[in-house]
């Protein structure tokens, strides 16, 4: 069992977030995602947490359907009802709430 609170992995890791709006182009992100090194943004409405690009949704949501990614929005492709854990739990609580 890891007691480990998640604050210390994201001081080791880093804790920059990259985030986006809803109405931010597919390609934007894309980019965005390949100049940052970095394989998903936050999808934020204001402050709030509406959604998170992936490298998967590219993979599963874009390719090879013939979109147009500089007139699609994150908000049509993006995976919503996201769910975030605080900083505070430790490394199996938050596993067992993601699994």
């Amino acid at each position: 069992m890891d007691t480990t609170p998640l604050r210390v992995l994201l001081e080791h890791k880093g804790n920059k977030v990259v985030s986006v709006s809803p109405q931010t182009t597919v390609q934007t992100c894309i980019e965005t995602m390949r100049n940052a090194h970095i394989g998903a943004v936050v999808v934020l409405e204001g402050e709030q947490l509406v959604g998170i690009f992936t490298e998967r949704d590219v993979l599963n949501k874009i390719a090879g359907r013939g979109f147009d990614l500089n007139h699609k929005s994150v908000s049509e492709v993006m995976t919503s009802n996201v769910r975030s854990v605080p900083p505070e739990m430790n490394v199996s609580q938050a596993m067992k709430f993601i699994t």
